[in-house]
């Protein structure tokens, strides 16, 4: 059933009351509002709770099962989950920097270049 709010204001006789109920009116919509967009709020942080509690560190690196790795600055201050790139292998390490924050970070053992040589790969 619609009610047309305007007319049912329309027979209240009293100004105060009209203005009173008005005002109602309008912080009944303020309300919706409101309990929409944390209802959306909560949803986003259900899903983020979720991503993260399935976060594993490694190598100072976040995994999501076998896929990463992603930034662990920008997860644990933002809770923003950005792929790392791959700058390639130097010095025996493989090195990743990420797109969002800059950070560089670096995952492997040493290994000893050759002599004359330099290990650089891309």
């Amino acid at each position: 059933m619609v009610i047309d709010f305007s007319k049912i204001v329309e027979l209240i006789k009293d100004p105060d009351l009209r203005i009173k109920i008005t005002n109602l009116y309008g912080e009944n919509i303020d309300l919706k509002e409101q309990n929409h967009k944390l209802r959306i709020d909560l949803e986003e942080l259900k899903k983020s709770l979720k991503i993260k509690s399935q976060l594993v560190p490694k190598n100072n690196h976040y995994y999501l099962g076998e896929d990463g790795p992603f930034c662990t600055k920008c997860s644990d201050a933002n809770d923003k989950l950005i792929r790392l790139h791959d700058k390639g292998t130097w010095n025996g390490q493989k090195h990743y920097t990420c797109p969002n924050c800059k950070t560089s970070t670096e995952i492997g053992k040493y290994i000893q270049p050759e002599v004359g040589g330099v290990d650089w790969q891309i």
